[in-house]
Parts: structure tokens; sequence; C-alpha cells
């Protein structure tokens, strides 16, 4: 609906105050975007120690957990999709044979996920982001709405 608009762009979460070259045009302030959103989407961001500690810097300027005021001043949503990973966040996953059906047995892991544990303990609210329809369901793959919390 008009005047609604979308912004994509590639940010450094290493270094969320400072402009990039994330800008989705020359000469446009992708942090003057993301000060104005209202609805920003993380798609799978963590896939190892380096890119979730880059990724916890980010999260805590846009929520206003580092001490500032909140990068995101308008935000309503910030949602994550997370797709668990056996050699990180989650363990004890054994990917099936060729031609088997699936059998996942440690889909039960994914409440035990580092990831979410880490965000968790720097006080960000995690909670599922709406009910994922059947035809899209992954036992390993969650969407999240983050939000500021409690710090544990």
């Amino acid at each position: 609906k008009v005047p609604a608009s979308a912004v994509f762009g590639v940010w450094d979460w290493s270094m969320p105050g400072k402009e990039n070259s994330g800008a989705a045009a020359v000469g446009e302030s992708l942090l003057a975007d993301i000060a104005s959103a209202d609805f920003i989407v993380a798609a799978d961001p963590v896939v190892d120690r380096a890119s979730q500690e880059a990724f916890l810097v980010a999260t805590k300027a846009l929520l206003g957990l580092s001490g500032g005021p909140p990068l995101a001043r308008n935000l309503k949503e910030f949602v994550v999709a997370h797709k668990h990973q056996q050699s990180y966040c989650i363990s004890g996953y054994a990917a099936p044979t060729t031609g088997a059906r699936p059998t996942i047995t440690q889909a039960d892991e994914c409440q035990r996920c580092l990831f979410r544990r880490v965000l968790e303990d720097e006080g960000i609210k995690v909670t599922p982001w709406h009910r994922t329809p059947s035809e899209f369901q992954h036992p390993f793959v969650e969407c999240w709405s983050l939000s500021p919390g409690e710090r544990r």
C-alpha cells in the first residue's frame, strides 16, 4: 500500500553505527533507512562464533541495548530467520542417507540453540514469529522476533 516502501542493503554487522557500502543507492544513507525502518529482517545471519559476535553487536545497537539510543528508532518488528546447524549452534544431528526418508531425531535440540541462548543472555527477548505454514515448515529453521528484554 502507498506510501509503503522497502529498502534492501548489505550491512556490516560488526560496525553498526558507521555508514558503509550497504546503502541501497549511491548517495542514500543506509543508517537513515535503518533509523526510520518499521520492519527489519535478517536472513540466517549466524554461521559461526565470529558472525554471531558481529550480529550481537548490531542487534544490541538496533535495539538500544549497547548504551546509546536505538539505531532503529521506529522499529516495530525485528525478524531473524535462523537455520540451526549441527556444526555450530546444536549438535547430534546426522544427515540421512541418500534416498532415505529424513529421520530427524534431534529436532528438540533446537530449544538448546547456542545462538538463541547468547541473545537471551545479552538481554534480547527471543520469541517465535508467527506460525509457519505447514508446507514451509522445517524442523531446523525458525523465525524469531527479537526485542529488548532482560539481561540474564
